[in-house]
C-alpha cells in the first residue's frame, strides 16, 4: 500500500441544510458551549483512477460547526480539534478482540494488521460572537490517498479538544482496480456546489472545477439541485469523429428499487481516451425518503457499459 501525499488541509464553510437552527442562551465568561449534545460528523468516499496499480481514495469530512464547542478568549470565541484518519488491512475481527484489555489489542494490532495514519487535519474556527452561529454551517475537508487495490477498513476520528469528547466512524471498503482497456466509471462524488476553479487552488479542485462534496448526502425537501461529479475511462476514440461518442443516462431509484426519475439520453463526443461529467439533477418533487442516484455510460463504437451508484436521502 502506498500512503503519504503531502496533506494539506483547505476548509470551506458551505451553508449546511441538515441541521435545526438552535437559540442560544446568555453565556458567562470563559463558559464552553456547544450547540448540540451530539457532534454531528460524518465522513464519505470516492475511487477514482491514479495508474494501472493505483487508486486515489479521496476521504470527505463535514462536521456541524453548531456541535463544536466553543471557548473564550480575547478575540472571541474559538473551536478547536482534530481528525486523524487511519486505513487498516487487513479488515479487523472487532468481535474476537478483547477491547477491554489495551495491552492484548495493541499486540494483536501489531501482529495482524498495518495501519497507516493517512491524514491530521487541526480545525480552528474562530466567531466574534455565538450569535453567528444561528445559521446552521458546515466546515468540510477533505483527505486523498494513493492505495491498491484490496479490502481496507478506515478508522476516522474526531477530537474536540476544549471538551474532549470523540466521535468515531469507522467503514470499511474494497478498493477496486480499473480494467486497462474496459471502460469504467469512477465513484460517483455528491456534491453542494460546483462551480468554476478560481483564484488558488484548492483540494476540492478538479479538472478546473470546484466541488465541494455533500458528504452527509442528505438533502432538505424541497432542494432544486442535487450536484454530481465522477469521471470515464478507457473510451474509444476513433478517427470518424462520429464515431467517437459515449452516451449518458441518469436515474433515481426509490427504496423500492422503481425509477421515479430519469433523464434523457445524452450523446457527448469523446474528448479523450478519459473524460470527466459533472452536472445537477432536480430533485424538488421528490418526497422525504431514501433514494439511490445511478450514472450509466455507454461507449457508442462499442456499445460496453458502466454503471455507477450512490446512495443519498431527503428529509424535513
Amino acid at each position: 500500500m502506498t500512503a503519504g501525499l503531502n496533506f494539506k488541509s483547505n476548509k470551506i464553510f458551505s451553508a449546511a441544510m441538515f441541521y435545526i437552527i438552535i437559540m442560544f442562551s446568555l453565556l458567562a465568561p470563559n463558559q464552553l458551549t456547544s450547540q448540540t449534545k451530539e457532534q454531528a460528523f460524518f465522513i464519505d468516499c470516492a475511487q477514482f483512477m491514479d495508474s494501472d496499480n493505483l487508486i486515489l481514495l479521496e476521504i470527505f469530512y463535514s462536521i456541524s460547526r453548531q456541535s463544536l464547542t466553543y471557548k473564550e478568549n480575547p478575540n472571541g470565541f474559538q473551536a478547536d480539534g482534530t481528525i486523524k484518519t487511519y486505513l487498516m488491512t487487513p479488515i479487523i475481527d472487532w468481535e474476537n478482540i478483547n477491547i477491554e484489555k489495551p495491552d492484548s489489542l495493541k499486540m494483536w494490532f501489531d501482529a495482524h494488521t498495518k495501519a497507516v495514519l493517512i491524514d491530521s487535519i487541526q480545525i480552528h474556527d474562530l466567531v466574534d460572537s455565538l450569535h453567528q452561529l444561528l445559521v446552521p454551517e458546515e466546515i468540510v475537508d477533505l483527505s486523498m490517498v494513493k492505495v491498491k487495490q484490496g479490502d481496507y477498513e478506515l478508522l476516522s476520528i474526531y477530537t474536540d479538544l476544549n471538551s474532549k469528547k470523540k466521535k468515531v466512524i469507522r467503514d470499511y471498503y474494497f478498493i477496486r482496480k480499473y480494467p486497462k482497456k474496459k471502460v469504467s466509471l469512477s465513484s460517483i462524488k455528491l456534491a453542494s456546489s460546483i462551480t468554476e476553479a478560481d483564484g488558488k487552488e484548492l483540494r476540492f479542485d478538479k479538472n478546473g472545477i470546484r466541488v465541494i462534496p455533500n458528504v452527509s448526502r442528505g438533502y432538505v425537501s424541497g432542494t432544486t439541485e442535487m450536484y454530481f461529479y465522477a469521471e470515464i475511462y478507457n473510451l474509444i476514440i476513433k478517427k470518424e469523429a462520429d464515431k467517437s461518442t459515449y452516451r449518458v443516462e441518469y436515474f433515481i431509484f426509490d427504496q423500492k428499487g422503481q425509477v421515479v426519475l430519469k433523464s434523457r439520453d445524452e450523446s457527448r463526443k469523446n474528448p479523450g481516451v478519459n473524460a470527466f461529467i459533472h452536472g445537477s439533477f432536480n430533485i424538488s418533487d421528490l418526497p422525504c425518503g431514501f433514494y439511490k442516484f445511478k450514472i450509466k455510460i455507454t461507449d457508442e463504437f462499442t456499445e460496453k457499459s458502466a454503471e455507477a451508484e450512490k446512495n443519498f436521502y431527503i428529509h424535513n
